[in-house]
């Protein structure tokens, strides 16, 4: 049993001595060829950096240009959106607006004329006061039909009938309509 353990003690002392051997070997290789080995990895090394770099900012560029392209479709499908929204609102807006004409068309229809006057020159200015310096709220003209509300001074107060400002109430200086007939 000790002759078999010195062998294996032998054989495993031999066997050590022969890698250290090759690893003094590859050592003594390794110093005298690696100035040119160490000198071509100095130099790789930068031109690897690069690449890596390049590398890295490719796939940044690509990642950045598939976000933007994502984000531009996102962008134009908001604004699909609320152009959509806003021709939507228009067309109620025209729908609303058209049943409100028609609604004052059949009152108006409905309703006797109560006028009292017309406008007998082309064009007057109704105004929210009665003075020259009041405001002008409307421009009426010539045949326009008006009910008289009040007076005061040379000045009647009128309320519109028919045409663009029906309903509304300005002033208008006397002179410039005549009563009904």
């Amino acid at each position: 049993g000790q002759e078999t353990l010195q062998t294996d003690i032998g054989t495993a002392a031999r066997a050590g001595d022969d890698a250290g051997k090759a690893a003094a070997a590859q050592t003594d290789d390794a110093a005298s060829a690696p100035q040119s080995e160490a000198e071509n990895a100095e130099a790789a090394a930068p031109e690897a950096e690069d690449a890596q770099t390049a590398a890295q900012d490719a796939a940044l560029s690509e990642g950045a240009s598939a976000a933007a392209s994502a984000a531009d479709a996102q962008a134009e499908a908001q604004d699909e959106t609320r152009i959509d929204a806003e021709n939507a609102q228009k067309d109620a807006q025209k729908d609303e607006a058209a049943s409100s004409n028609e609604a004052q068309a059949s009152a108006a229809q409905n309703k006797p004329s109560v006028a009292t006057h017309v406008v007998r020159v082309s064009e007057v200015n109704a105004r929210r006061a009665p003075s020259m310096r009041g405001r002008v709220l409307a421009v009426v003209v010539a045949g326009q039909e008006l009910r008289l509300i009040d007076k005061r001074g040379g000045w009647g107060r009128y309320q519109l009938i028919g045409g663009e400002f029906d309903g509304e109430t300005a002033w208008i200086f006397g002179r410039l309509v005549t009563p009904a007939s």
